[in-house]
């Protein structure tokens, strides 16, 4: 049980008796793909999740020992929509730095967490409004690698959504 009372978009589960990766559940891949917080892309792992999509009560793992290890350890932390407060999605870019995608939430975003999923070798980003208090925000942290503050981005929130000016994969 989650206890979300609404289907999970995101669920974020690490087995911590041992040293697996996150395992990543996004309601855009589906029970049949996940993610880590590493540098691959989105991989099939049915077992994972045990091919089922959560519901508004339980979310379901499989067979695979980083998800459900016999004796395992594990924390899940699971996210839905909240109104005015949390927005879980998937955007697809356009490759043009000047055209500014737009993305709504609803609200003015404090915190972005991202990942492209489809290529290898791509790093998880954070950009937030509170280590730079203005747009065309380009200060990253990077949550799976040892780097150190990067300055590449250039995102702007606004108070419905965030403008995505960054050209790059």
């Amino acid at each position: 049980g989650h206890g979300l009372g609404v289907k999970p978009k995101m669920i974020i589960l690490k087995r911590y008796d041992n040293a697996p990766n996150w395992q990543i559940y996004h309601f855009a891949m589906g029970a049949t793909k996940l993610l880590e917080f590493t540098s691959a892309a989105e991989q099939t792992k049915s077992g994972c999740w045990n091919n089922t999509e959560p519901t508004s009560s339980v979310f379901t793992v499989g067979t695979e020992s980083d998800t459900n290890g016999s004796g395992g350890t594990i924390v899940a932390y699971c996210f839905a929509d909240v109104l005015g407060y949390q927005k879980i999605g998937r955007y697809t870019g356009t490759g043009n730095a000047g055209g500014g995608k737009f993305i709504y939430t609803g609200f003015k975003p404090k915190f972005l967490l991202g990942k492209r999923n489809d290529g290898s070798g791509q790093t998880w980003f954070i950009i937030d409004s509170d280590r730079q208090e203005y747009n065309n925000r380009g200060n990253v942290v990077y949550p799976d690698n040892a780097n150190s503050e990067g300055t590449s981005y250039n995102i702007n929130f606004h108070s419905n959504g965030i403008v995505w000016n960054v050209n790059g994969s």
